[in-house]
């Protein structure tokens, strides 16, 4: 593992190969003006906007920002509070360092339109305070230029980034404090690729994973049906963190919790549909996370749950949800990576059950992933279906994935989602086409507009598909 670790200087340099003045323009409009930026922040870090804490101006490698001395900022002296001042070197200190990484938006704060983004936590400041702060405190950073290239080019390789950057605060044009922030840092993908094994799978990977699985349960946690809570397992799974989420990202993106609505009843009753008509059969979950199905569904006779998803996402699962002794089906969990693995070799020791008719799940996925990936999977889903199997799975329309709806309300859903680092990458054209192409028939395929029987139009680029398999339209696709 290799790591960087420099202090900040400023003395003169040699001239950044990477980063020449006049690239700073285009980096500059799409991920730091100034307005937009410090909107973000104050989505994503209310407190920000208490403070009424703002940003003077950022640069490369270079940030300054303003915490002004208010009533909501001062102590009982009318200076400003230590850890308020500490808050606001940390982001200013951010700011300047990830200006750095080159073309790769900051995971929770830019808008991302791809999976490859960059992960940026404070991991330990000191900070001394030389005089107490009586006016507005105006806070800079400024990475020397000698650093910028060392510190791209490990980020670019995916290595760790861990770099102490010196934050200086000046108080009616005196030094107030000075602080040091330890950053760590890496892109997605490298830290994605670390997900095989449990042993393998970096600590700040496994925190996105379960932040996201978190999230979906805590919008779920709220949802009701006919008969009460429609996933009562849910708030435990998501605890104090995906119950928080849930009801902030539901601000930013008030459609979320009714599409994981809509998701999720069409899912559950495809599934005892499908167990209406074969009493014993198995169910193949793709990333199956915190579902509960095992535990809150009757009627699904001598069914057999196989759950497959990362290892340590298996592992938080076995954990949040019930034992498996306290559903009435059993349960089984393998280690998958829908990137690099294939589903017939991870099944491959379960052939009695691979025997039964399948009803693969494939929840909330199709919109994550490139369509080589997707086609990969679907491919070999495929081939382990027999006629009476069916696999359920959601998809996006390609016009709100590539903005060309010209619907506000869905474009703005779609920003939301880059913003809180989810973007959505495949979308589906002619969905029934794009189906059919992967080897399917597809016996039902329903908007979301139409399960929560909606107008609003962003619901109707959602949709849902019930699919049995068509190898011989695949063969003479092929062909």
């Amino acid at each position: 593992m290799h790591q960087l670790l420099k202090q900040t200087g400023t003395g003169d340099g040699p001239a950044s190969r990477i980063f020449p003045p006049e690239s700073w323009e285009r980096d500059r409009l799409d991920r730091y003006q100034i307005c937009p930026t410090q909107q973000t922040f104050y989505r994503h870090v209310p407190a920000l906007r208490f403070l009424s804490w703002k940003i003077e101006e950022i640069g490369r490698g270079h940030a300054t920002t303003r915490l002004p001395l208010n009533v909501e900022s001062s102590n009982q002296y009318i200076t400003q509070q230590a850890a308020l001042m500490l808050l606001a070197a940390d982001y200013t200190g951010g700011i300047a360092l990830s200006t750095l990484f080159k073309d790769a938006p900051v995971i929770g704060f830019h808008s991302q339109k791809t999976a490859y983004g960059a992960y940026l936590w404070g991991a330990a400041a000191t900070i001394k305070w030389v005089r107490p702060s009586t006016d507005d405190l105006i806070l800079t950073c400024s990475i020397a230029e000698r650093d910028w290239d060392g510190i791209a080019e490990a980020f670019g390789r995916g290595d760790e980034v861990s770099y102490k950057a010196r934050i200086k605060m000046r108080s009616g044009g005196r030094l107030a404090a000075v602080s040091d922030f330890q950053y760590w840092a890496r892109n997605s993908f490298s830290l994605a690729n670390r997900g095989a094994t449990t042993a393998s799978t970096h600590h700040m990977f496994a925190h996105k994973l379960k932040t996201s699985a978190r999230l979906i349960a805590g919008l779920r946690s709220g949802l009701r049906n006919e008969n009460g809570l429609l996933d009562p397992f849910a708030a435990d799974a998501a605890g104090p963190q995906g119950r928080t989420m849930a009801r902030k990202f539901c601000i930013d993106t008030p459609q979320l919790e009714n599409m994981i609505l809509a998701r999720t009843v069409h899912c559950d009753e495809a599934l005892s549909s499908f167990a209406r008509k074969h009493r014993h059969f198995a169910v193949v979950n793709i990333g199956s996370g915190y579902d509960a199905r095992p535990w809150r569904i009757e009627g699904l006779g001598n069914a057999t749950f196989i759950h497959l998803d990362l290892p340590i996402m298996s592992e938080e699962a076995a954990t949040a949800l019930p034992s498996a002794s306290a559903s009435k089906y059993r349960i089984l969990r393998r280690s998958f990576d829908l990137v690099n693995d294939d589903v017939r070799d991870t099944l491959q020791d379960l052939r009695e059950e691979l025997s039964l008719p399948l009803f693969f799940i494939w929840e909330g996925g199709s919109m994550y992933f490139s369509r080589q990936t997707t086609s990969r999977l679907l491919d070999s889903v495929s081939n382990l279906m027999c006629a009476d199997s069916r696999i359920w799975f959601d998809q996006v329309s390609d016009a709100a994935v590539t903005d060309r709806t010209g619907q506000p309300e869905v474009m703005a859903f779609m920003d939301s989602m880059r913003t809180i680092g989810e973007p959505f990458i495949r979308g589906y054209g002619d969905r029934t086409a794009e189906i059919e192409r992967d080897g399917f028939r597809i016996e039902q395929r329903t908007t979301a507009a139409q399960t929560l029987n909606t107008g609003d139009p962003i619901y109707d680029h959602y949709s849902f598909a019930v699919c049995a398999r068509d190898k011989a339209r695949k063969i003479a696709d092929r062909s």
